[in-house]
């Protein structure tokens, strides 16, 4: 089974599909189960997700799956989970030898276009730091979406643990409840992971009224 979580930039996509990674008969795709934090921004975490065949631009297919992960997705018992932008699912499925009934589409859409666009600033700050609000503004509205094609769709990932244990039990995952609550302390900065590979990042105002960031710490290795 293959759950492809498909989301706009900054509506959360990324740390959800890693909260549903940490379920028992999930395989992730990269082989490696573990919390994806790359940066943290004012002590808010900044997940990542891997992706197929190390495409670095989001646009995951059914074609870039490997012989190994189509078995999975065939399978009753173990899951993939796959995030994508192709929220108007132009690509994602073009190719596909795999059976409709094996594939649970989730849209992640945030209903507060504001706090998704300042996240979207925030989690692509290294590349970003003047962020042009104006144009991603024009380019998350211009998105011609249509619901019916998905599964489920979500203006929000649920906060609490009665809500996530119905959805996950409706697509057949095996998440803990202990898993959501250490999610929950992720997301809150109730916990700070200080692992190798993490950067650290503090906001600021210049005189011209522009947010920027400091990096504040580097736990990449030498």
């Amino acid at each position: 089974m293959i759950v492809w979580i498909f989301f706009e930039s900054g509506s959360g996509g990324d740390g959800f599909a890693n909260l549903l990674e940490q379920s028992s008969n999930v395989v992730p795709l990269d082989g490696n189960k573990q919390w994806r934090i790359h940066r943290y921004v004012d002590s808010k975490a900044k997940f990542w997700a891997p992706n197929l065949q190390n495409n670095g631009h989001r646009t995951n297919t059914v074609e870039q799956l490997s012989k190994e992960q189509v078995d999975i997705a065939n399978s009753d018992t173990q899951y993939l989970i796959i995030t994508s932008h192709d929220v108007e699912l132009k690509k994602t499925f073009q190719q596909s030898t795999i059976s409709e009934d094996k594939h649970i589409k989730v849209l992640l859409q945030s209903k507060n276009r504001n706090k998704q666009l300042d996240n979207a600033r925030l989690k692509n700050l290294k590349n970003l730091i003047e962020f042009d609000q104006s144009l991603n503004n024009q380019t998350l509205n211009s998105l011609p979406i249509v619901r019916s094609n998905f599964d489920l769709h979500l203006d929000a990932i649920p906060d609490n643990w009665n809500d996530i244990k119905n959805l996950i039990e409706n697509f057949g995952l095996n998440l803990s409840e202990e898993e959501f609550s250490h999610y929950k302390q992720i997301v809150s900065g109730e916990f700070i992971y200080t692992i190798p590979g993490i950067e650290y990042y503090e906001s600021y105002v210049d005189a011209d009224n522009i947010t920027k960031y400091t990096m504040i710490r580097n736990n990449r290795h030498n």
